[in-house]
Formats: structure tokens, sequence, C-alpha cells
């Protein structure tokens, strides 16, 4: 087994790929990170486990694809990001689509009942993206 730690602020080669790990808002007991993954041309971000920060806009910028959680449709959980955030965030975001993930119970029925709104999708299982 090979192990290589991520240090937020620090690019990472991985096999082709190059990884950029950035600090977010959530408890962990570690830096809880957000990563930036390039390989081929092709950019992603994931948000991880996160409140609303403003590390999320540096994370997002340029990217294919933003894959973030939206935890509740509106309401603030502490250390979560409410899709109703995210989407007032939206261009501020700098990236290609968002794909809304790590959802409750509450924003599962909200995705069942509203479309998703332009340059948003609902992650559900079995969803595959093209980049």
């Amino acid at each position: 087994m090979h192990v290589t730690e991520l240090v937020p602020g620090r690019e990472t080669p991985f096999g082709p790929a190059n990884i950029q790990a950035v600090e977010v808002d959530h408890a962990s007991g570690a830096p809880a990170l957000a990563l930036r993954i390039g390989y081929g041309g092709r950019m992603v971000a994931y948000s991880g486990d996160t409140a609303w920060t403003g590390a999320l806009i540096d994370v997002a910028s340029g990217a294919d694809l933003f894959v973030c959680e939206g935890y509740q449709p509106e309401r603030e959980v502490p250390f979560h990001l409410a899709f109703e955030r995210l989407r007032a965030n939206r261009e501020r975001l700098g990236c290609e689509r968002v794909v809304v993930t790590h959802m409750s119970a509450a924003m599962l029925e909200y995705a069942a009942k509203e479309p998703p709104p332009p340059g948003f999708a609902f992650a559900e299982d079995g969803l595959i993206l093209a980049l």
C-alpha cells in the first residue's frame, strides 16, 4: 500500500493526475479538504463536507465539473451546505457544471419534485457524466 498525504494549499502529483487540496469548513478532527483534480486537460472539483466558505469559489473556478454537497434545500446545518446558498453563489463559482450530492432526505424530496436549475444536476445512483 502507498499512502499519499494531501496538504492544504499544495499541489500533489498522483499518477497522471494532479491534485490540489483546499481546506474547507467541517469539524472532522483533521483538516477537511475540498479537491481539484486535473487529468488529461480536464478539471474536476469536489467540495467534500463543508459549510459555505469562500474557498469553494477557488475550488470550483475553471472546473469542468464541480461535485458539491447540497445537504438541505434551504435550512443551514452546521458544517454542511444548503442548496439555496450554493445556487445563490452559482455565478461566483466559475465552473461549467455543478452536480449536487450528499443530499439529506429533505433534499432528495426537493430534487424529486423540482427540476435542477440551469447549470446544475442532482446526483442519483447510476449517474454517468462525460467530461
